[in-house]
């Protein structure tokens, strides 16, 4: 077999597979949700074409046939010495959890793990979740690390969220 032969083959054995994998993503309902990171270590969100639907900060998520399913340490976005020193991220040390559905984007929020664990059973999600729920204490521990050095009575709460 020529080489120029050889080489079509393989042209439109990768073709073959970009096409299908396009065809994937067309028809794939959980397509359009992404983790982001709007380049800060406490700063992890799930988007949905763009738009935070799971505000930060996402600590640990699984993704599932049909769900996003993970650990949220709220987070509080400030503003210090009236906008000088820019914008920060404080997290609460509060243990949240949340299910949200890639089928209607329906987004559920929990306080309480046995709540949380109740639903992921009822919706048959409960033996497949792999979370660490250990990500709560060391992602606490690493994000709040600074906080003794910044001086939060300068910082009032801004009205919206930065993009960085």
């Amino acid at each position: 077999m020529s080489k120029i032969k050889r080489y079509l083959i393989y042209f439109g054995v990768i073709l073959g597979w970009g096409v299908l994998y396009l065809v994937f993503q067309a028809f794939n309902s959980d397509k359009e949700y992404s983790y982001h990171n709007f380049t800060r270590p406490d700063n992890y969100t799930i988007l949905r074409d763009g738009d935070v639907i799971i505000p930060a900060t996402v600590v640990d998520h699984d993704i599932m046939s049909g769900y996003y399913v993970g650990l949220q340490l709220p987070a509080e976005y400030l503003e210090c010495d009236g906008g000088r020193n820019g914008y920060k991220i404080r997290i609460r040390n509060e243990e949240n959890y949340f299910i949200l559905s890639t089928e209607t984007g329906e987004a559920l929020f929990y306080k309480s793990r046995e709540e949380f664990e109740r639903k992921l059973k009822r919706l048959g999600l409960y033996n497949d979740l792999e979370l660490d729920y250990t990500a709560f204490k060391t992602s606490w521990k690493y994000l709040s690390n600074g906080y003794h050095r910044v001086d939060w009575d300068d910082c009032e709460l801004a009205d919206s969220r930065p993009n960085g």
